[in-house]
């Protein structure tokens, strides 16, 4: 599935100046990790997926790369158009642009 979401943005990508994505930030690991496989003993943001959860190593075991930043990567690669550019990936939340390299980010509370 990891890949079929990354081959359809990178179609995308090679028509299109910009891309936005919403809600990007539920595919960080941290937010995956911290929403379906929450730390034992951490809670977990859902109670009931606890019993899923996974300790760091684990879950570092079992998704090494970040989504984002493989995207951003490939995408950099194989588009010409936004490697020249420096830009065109567009998400919500400073973490994505910070940390995951996103070319711009919005604040999504800030949007109407």
């Amino acid at each position: 599935m990891r890949e079929a979401v990354i081959q359809t943005i990178l179609h995308v990508a090679r028509n299109f100046p910009v891309i936005r994505f919403d809600a990007a930030m539920t595919l960080a690991k941290k937010h995956i990790q911290r929403l379906w496989f929450p730390e034992p003993g951490g809670g977990g943001a859902i109670p009931s997926r606890s019993e899923h959860g996974l300790n760091r190593a684990d879950f570092e075991a079992a998704m090494p790369e970040e989504f984002w930043r493989e995207v951003v990567d490939r995408v950099a690669r194989r588009s010409a158009r936004y490697a020249a550019a420096g830009r065109g990936l567009l998400a919500d939340g400073r973490l994505l642009r910070r940390t995951l390299g996103m070319h711009r980010v919005y604040n999504s509370a800030s949007c109407t």
